[in-house]
């Protein structure tokens, strides 16, 4: 089985959680992971595809997608890296899966989905059945059911922060973010995490 290489693209200045820690999952398999900021590339989808990606992936919120949605038809105008696209978008509006510069979405929690997706693409089995995605083949698309949320948090390993180092003003950055648990026990109505517990409801501790 070969190296996967995941590039991960974002278009603002931050260090991302959810990036870093599906970039340490991706290592610990054997795999290898790259961030690339728009606002610290010349051209940034130049930049990703130069690294030799097999997969390139966003993590979108909403707004933010079209940025990751410009990008992917750039990605793919000069070559057919496959494309995926996480995070709270796609969670919560699967259907953009049926832009045509993507290639599969990931809904909830990425970092099982997107292992066995890696492993997929480097062994040459379908990835068609992974849960938590959606995956594009021929037109069609395979709507795979979401995994009970992650129960034990100490199975994963720590936030790759190196994938930021590149950039020295992420990298010396006095601040550092962490996030000791994951889940919510509030109903406030603003938030979206009404809609997450019920894509997880009956799946088992959804405050970790």
């Amino acid at each position: 089985m070969f190296r996967v290489r995941v590039a991960f693209l974002q278009k603002l200045w931050h260090e991302h959680l959810g990036v870093m820690w599906l970039a340490a999952v991706l290592k610990r398999a054997g795999h290898e992971a790259a961030v690339f900021i728009e606002k610290g590339e010349r051209d940034v989808a130049a930049s990703a595809l130069a690294w030799r990606p097999d997969l390139v992936a966003f993590s979108s919120t909403t707004g933010d997608h079209l940025w990751a949605l410009d990008t992917a038809a750039r990605i793919r105008s000069c070559a057919k890296t496959p494309t995926i696209m996480g995070g709270a978008h796609p969670t919560f509006f699967p259907e953009v899966i049926q832009d045509p510069n993507l290639d599969f979405i990931c809904r909830g929690e990425g970092e099982d989905a997107l292992v066995e997706l890696a492993d997929a693409l480097a062994t040459g089995k379908p990835a068609e059945g992974i849960p938590n995605l959606w995956v594009k083949k021929d037109g069609q698309v395979m709507r795979n059911p979401v995994r009970p949320p992650l129960a034990r948090l100490d199975s994963l390993p720590f936030p790759d922060r190196s994938v930021y180092f590149k950039y020295p003003t992420l990298r010396d950055h006095p601040v550092k973010h962490f996030i000791a648990g994951r889940g919510c026990p509030f109903d406030c109505s603003f938030c979206y995490n009404q809609a997450i517990k019920e894509l997880y409801r009956g799946m088992g501790r959804f405050v970790r």
